[in-house]
């Protein structure tokens, strides 16, 4: 048995699966056990890439001993693609999960939701009902399932990444896009290649690395939250303040009226009163009422001195 397993392996080439197997193992623990230190949709995508390299090792050793059943080997080559569309489902949650909730994006993620099931479905009926047992994979059902529709929702993630980039960081778009043409150039050197030379997990390892490395390590995650939170508690400044001039302002407005009448009918008595102590009286009510006046006046131009300046 150790033979067999030794020759497929040459066979196959798969020493790069293998290796990015191993290092997919050692981060997805790493993960596992330090939960709290990274976002849940990058955990998800490390144990995807992980779980997909180990199913596609597999498949390798399953496809080639001729004494398995054959409804195996439909399951594992099945399970194989229908992985391809798990990773890419996995990498649009991580990138969304990045971005402001909006309208567009919760569109977004219903539509992929609806072509995963129906992918689902697809390669699960291919796979009862396909006649092409010899190959993995070969018929136009499981080209749709495997491979257009994974396409189909990379194309919506850079969708996404261009149209709400302003809520990712320069490091965190770059990063992303970096990671995003590794795995695309590993799945086409892969196309090129064929069955002799396994290779497209491998350049997701490196991309998932990358994206540890960069944007998920404690460090960078701590600052991206001190950041959130400052951005936020500026904003919530931002309209603390507008709220207060808003406030003064009404305010202001609705003493300035009933005390520009009492001037106004103070003045009228002024000039009409012939009484001297009614005179003096109204001459303080006069004074005092303008230096309030004066006052709410000067309050208005600073409320509205600082709203021009913000805006």
């Amino acid at each position: 048995m150790h033979n067999v397993a030794t020759s497929i392996t040459a066979e196959s080439n798969i020493y790069l699966e293998l290796t990015a197997a191993f290092f997919g193992i050692i981060l997805s623990l790493y993960l596992f056990f330090n939960r709290k230190k990274s976002l849940r949709q990058f955990r998800i995508l490390v144990y995807l890439v992980t779980l997909s390299d180990i199913l596609d090792i597999a498949s390798v050793y399953i496809v080639k001993v001729s004494s398995l059943p054959e409804m195996l080997k439909r399951l594992s080559s099945t399970l194989n693609y229908y992985c391809f569309v798990l990773i890419s489902y996995s990498l649009f949650c991580y990138i969304i999960a990045y971005m402001k909730p909006s309208d567009d994006i919760r569109v977004l993620k219903r539509t992929v939701i609806v072509s995963l099931i129906l992918c689902t479905g697809t390669l699960a009926l291919n796979m009862f009902f396909s006649t092409d047992t010899s190959t993995p994979v070969r018929n136009s059902i499981r080209v749709i399932g495997g491979f257009v529709i994974p396409i189909f929702i990379v194309t919506l993630s850079f969708y996404l990444m261009s149209v709400h980039h302003d809520d990712l960081t320069g490091t965190e778009f770059r990063t992303i896009l970096i990671a995003y043409v590794i795995s695309i150039a590993g799945s086409i050197i892969q196309i090129f290649t064929g069955a002799s030379f396994a290779i497209s997990y491998f350049p997701a390892i490196i991309a998932v690395y990358i994206l540890y490395f960069t944007l998920e390590t404690p460090d960078y995650r701590a600052m991206a939250e001190l950041i959130k939170e400052y951005a936020d508690a500026e904003k919530e400044a931002v309209e603390s303040s507008r709220q207060k001039n808003d406030l003064f302002a009404g305010m202001t407005h609705e003493i300035k009226k009933p005390l520009n009448t009492i001037i106004g009918m103070d003045k009228l008595i002024i000039m009409e009163s012939d009484e001297p102590e009614v005179k003096n009286l109204a001459d303080s009510i006069l004074e005092k009422g303008e230096n309030v006046l004066t006052v709410v006046n000067r309050v208005l131009e600073d409320a509205r001195a600082e709203k021009e300046s913000k805006s």
